[in-house]
């Protein structure tokens, strides 16, 4: 994949999964609405009670990806 070719995908995409594993290393994951500077900093949205929140904030681990679809 060419870098313009993932700078298109995430022009296109309007979310990406987060995903991390709380203390006990269960997987935990979640498609949220994001926003991006320079392709680089991803940025996104959660509910302050949202499981991801309290995840993040001890673990600090995030992995995010964009689901593209298959042709």
């Amino acid at each position: 994949m060419t870098a313009q070719t993932a700078r298109d995908i995430i022009e296109a995409s309007r979310y990406l999964v987060l995903a991390t594993a709380d203390a006990a290393g269960r997987p935990w994951s979640s498609p949220v609405y994001f926003a991006h500077i320079g392709f680089t900093e991803f940025y996104w949205v959660s509910s302050p009670g949202a499981d991801s929140l309290w995840i993040l904030a001890k673990d600090g681990q995030p992995d995010h990806r964009i689901p593209v679809p298959l042709s």
